[in-house]
């Protein structure tokens, strides 16, 4: 299947002790369609110039459909979300690593043309005790530069 150069808005909303916050990430990626779902890979500018690469993969036929974020560089993380289901992960820094767990709410995916298309999930994240409510949604629109 063909790649595609592609623009990712990545949001995540986080609710934690009656206090929320937004993360916000713009980053160019590429996109290449599966016959069964998505394939993304992006790259996160971080402070002192740690990057981090992100592997997104969903799975539709999968029962029920699964959804990978894989990131390694500056930080990495493993994390697998099905939807209903309560699933362990890894998270890891220069100083220290955690075991996660998330338990997902929901997982919707629109696929538009192949190449634009948006994720959105929505899940409770424990990491080492510590538990905090997300919903993240990704747009993947087609890099016309």
């Amino acid at each position: 299947m063909a790649s595609h150069a592609v623009k990712v808005l990545m949001d995540t909303m986080i609710k934690s002790d009656g206090e929320q916050e937004t993360i916000h990430v713009e980053a160019k990626g590429i996109r290449r369609r599966t016959n069964n779902g998505l394939f993304l890979v992006f790259y996160e500018e971080g402070e002192d110039e740690e990057r981090t690469q992100n592997v997104v993969r969903f799975e539709v036929d999968k029962n029920p459909p699964e959804l990978k974020v894989v990131r390694s560089g500056g930080r990495s993380m493993r994390q697998v979300y099905r939807e209903g289901e309560t699933t362990e992960g890894q998270y890891e820094v220069p100083w220290g690593q955690w075991i996660t767990k998330a338990t997902t709410e929901s997982v919707s995916f629109q696929d538009q043309d192949g190449i634009n298309a948006s994720l959105v999930f929505r899940y409770q994240f424990d990491i080492g005790g510590a538990t905090a409510f997300h919903h993240t949604t990704i747009k993947i629109m087609e890099d016309t530069i």
